[in-house]
């Protein structure tokens, strides 16, 4: 997979899956995450481990947007983001 195809799927699962602003519906604000997929990306490149993907999301729903999603949801949007590795 060509690096644009795979950052481009980490931010619609990002967008889609996770969302913890909740603003997956709004077309104007579809660029909400762009900021964490090279970050995602180096995890899911570097390691595959739902546990560890699932960590750093929940990292950055605390020290940078402020707001959490569940665990569940976070392991279901880690499960698919570590995916994109096969």
């Amino acid at each position: 997979m060509q690096r644009d195809d795979f950052r481009l799927k980490i931010r619609q699962i990002l967008l889609t899956d996770w969302d913890p602003v909740g603003i997956r519906d709004n077309p104007k604000l579809s660029d909400e995450y762009d900021r964490y997929v090279s970050v995602v990306e180096e995890e899911i490149i570097r390691t595959d481990s739902v546990e560890l993907v699932s960590e750093l999301l929940k990292e950055i729903e605390t020290n940078q947007i402020g707001l959490e999603t569940t665990d569940a949801l976070r392991r279901a949007t880690a499960i698919k983001l570590v995916a994109l590795r096969s």
